[in-house]
């Protein structure tokens, strides 16, 4: 039915926009930075002009889109500063790293006869060659890729196309509340000092991870393309959902209700 949410008008930027911002910013930051030692040797100066360079570019490109108006800009432009500040503060914390691909346009992502158009925001290489694959989020994060009907198979999917010497994947959550990175990792450490090893759901390393991430994808997407659409949501798929008004199970969100997470 290409059923969608319609957007609500909202002054100035609305929250996609922003994700966008955020996203065309980092990129052109460390397309600058490159890695952790240029980041734990610039200058507060350096970086504060380096920031708002990079946010200008943001603004400047998706005004051509769609202009709210110069105050909305400024006002953006005020908060996105404060928001990078941060991100950055958490990127100090990290184990030495060096930038290795940025808004990588990967080859198409094949499962059960599907082609999936993917683009990684980021990969990083640690200093002993192993690699950490990251996707921005300027809104809510969670693990979100776990359990055999993930809400969000996007992680996985990624680490499928990079599995070599793949060692972490992760949300970079990147919001004016919360700076934080949502992780599956094998090493303590990859992101902070004293950072633990993630569940990995049971496994004992993350390429045994992705082997089974592997199969659960295939299952998924076979079951996409065989028109298999049993009505079987799940809770936070519920909570999640703006198209109440065409649902099947009218009584999904009332309180008491009980779905199977």
């Amino acid at each position: 039915m290409r059923a969608e949410k319609l957007d609500r008008p909202v002054p100035g930027f609305n929250d996609r926009e922003r994700g966008e911002l955020i996203h065309h910013a980092l990129e052109h930051l460390w397309s600058e930075l490159r890695n952790s030692a240029e980041l734990l040797a610039i200058s507060p100066a350096a970086q504060s002009q380096l920031v708002n360079e990079s946010v200008a570019r943001a603004l400047a490109n998706l005004s051509r889109v769609r202009d709210p108006g110069v105050r909305w800009q400024l006002r953006e432009r005020t908060r996105m500063h404060g928001v990078l500040g941060k991100w950055l503060d958490v990127e100090r914390l990290r184990a030495a790293f060096e930038v290795e691909h940025l808004e990588q346009g990967a080859p198409v992502a094949r499962h059960a006869g599907l082609d999936f158009n993917v683009r990684i925001d980021r990969v990083d290489r640690l200093a002993d060659g192993a690699r950490v694959l990251i996707d921005y989020k300027s809104g809510a994060a969670s693990p979100d890729w776990r359990d055999d009907r993930p809400d969000n198979p996007q992680l996985p999917i990624y680490a499928l196309l990079q599995p070599d010497a793949l060692v972490a994947v992760a949300y970079g959550r990147v919001n004016a509340g919360e700076c934080r990175f949502i992780a599956e990792t094998e090493r303590v450490g990859v992101f902070k000092p004293g950072g633990r090893i993630s569940q990995m759901e049971g496994m004992t390393s993350l390429a045994e991870l992705v082997g089974v991430w592997s199969q659960r994808i295939e299952r998924l997407a076979a079951d996409f393309a065989a028109g298999r659409a049993e009505v079987a949501p799940t809770a936070r798929a519920c909570k999640s959902c703006h198209l109440q008004s065409l649902c099947r199970i009218p009584g999904a969100l009332d309180e008491g209700a009980h779905l199977d997470e």
